[in-house]
């Protein structure tokens, strides 16, 4: 069985609550959502990038003939480094193409581009709710809508997160948004 991400989690058709409080915290709880996953997907787009420009410094190096003609790599040290550091640029070139990190990239970025924009569009009602303190009378409606664009995103979310960029994103996200920050009716 597959673990769920939390956006799934969160996207699993929660009972929508009846009274204007539960309405409320449920809308909070979608906006720390999603921006836990927009931070998420964030770091794991900087990691993923990380390791692919490291992959491919490490092959132009070792691959380069004017570097390997350095004076520096003709003693024993310098031969044993040239040696680790070709071994593993002949290591990165056959697993590359099995990485795919540019599809990854590709992956990443998308999933980040759309919780952003979830996260935007929750952000543009929880504003307002913090400003005056009103409930719009389409808040139950706009819930079920948001989610289903969870579940439509969460769908293609990375399954099994790795726990301890989650574990990142949530103390950041609760850092930005505490529980006890949003009015409640």
């Amino acid at each position: 069985m597959r673990r769920q991400t939390q956006a799934q989690a969160a996207a699993e058709d929660p009972p929508i609550p009846s009274d204007e409080g539960a309405l409320v915290r449920e809308l909070y709880k979608q906006f720390r959502v999603a921006n836990l996953n927009q931070i998420y997907y964030a770091e794991r787009m900087r990691r993923v990038e990380r390791w692919s420009k490291g992959s491919s410094i490490v092959g132009a190096i070792a691959g380069s003939t004017a570097i390997a003609s350095w004076g520096l790599l003709n003693n024993t040290v310098g031969r044993v480094l040239w040696a680790i550091l070709t071994g593993l640029s002949a290591v990165i070139s056959a697993v590359r193409p099995i990485l795919r990190w540019d599809t990854k990239l590709g992956q990443l970025a998308s999933l980040h581009e759309k919780y952003t924009v979830l996260f935007f569009e929750i952000e543009a009602l929880v504003t307002p709710i913090q400003l005056t303190h009103k409930i719009p009378p389409t808040l139950l409606n706009t819930l079920g809508s948001i989610g289903k664009k969870y579940s439509t995103i969460a769908s293609k979310d990375e399954v099994p997160p790795r726990e301890r960029v989650v574990k990142w994103a949530r103390q950041r996200t609760l850092g930005s948004y505490p529980p006890g920050k949003f009015w409640v009716p």
